[in-house]
């Protein structure tokens, strides 16, 4: 899985497709979350919102709360996507005629 999360725009992409997530459980400072699959970085930024370092990480497991996160976000617009499928591709009635 290749991720990244960003604070700031409370945005998380996971295999290339994104989502607006809850980022309220983030830790103070963390900007963003890069994961290649077997590896990944934390980049931090200061309070003014300046990069004060890169952290190279080996699991991801302390970003499951956004995994879990994407994972409801990506539930809704699959549910979504097929409801707007089903109201489209229901018949559409005609005009009353008296």
């Amino acid at each position: 899985m290749r991720f990244t999360l960003i604070v700031p725009d409370g945005t998380m992409a996971i295999d290339g497709v994104g989502h607006r997530i809850n980022v309220s459980s983030a830790p103070s400072g963390l900007h963003a979350v890069q994961w290649y699959g077997t590896w990944g970085e934390e980049e931090w930024s200061d309070d003014r919102g300046r990069m004060v370092r890169n952290q190279e990480i080996a699991e991801s497991s302390s970003y499951q709360w956004a995994i879990d996160a994407w994972n409801v976000a990506e539930q809704e617009a699959q549910d979504a996507a097929t409801a707007a499928a089903a109201f489209s591709a229901a018949p559409s009635e005609g005009p009353t005629v008296i």
